[in-house]
């Protein structure tokens, strides 16, 4: 059975092959794999996406929601606590 990097690889050196060798974007490259039947979209659920830039917004901010600074490192137990309702609810 054939990994997920290596099927990603060998579908990128069939779409670079077919395109002979010419410069492209991964978007393209993407988009020719799925039109093809190489690759499948994902299922994706708008609001996880707005729900993860919260989160990452949240994480660089210290002051986002409370308004304090918080003195403690990103990972600590409160700020793991934040994280899960954030993510999960509460």
């Amino acid at each position: 059975m054939v990994s997920r990097k290596e099927q990603m690889q060998r579908i990128w050196h069939q779409y670079d092959s077919r395109r002979d060798h010419k410069p492209s974007s991964m978007r393209q490259a993407a988009a020719w794999a799925v039109a093809d039947g190489f690759l499948t979209l994902p299922e994706v659920d708008p609001i996880d996406i707005l729900a993860e830039r919260w989160l990452r917004l949240f994480e660089r901010n210290t002051r986002l929601f409370t308004g304090t600074t918080v003195s403690c490192k990103p990972r600590c137990p409160r700020h793991q606590e934040r994280r899960a309702i954030l993510r999960f609810g509460a």
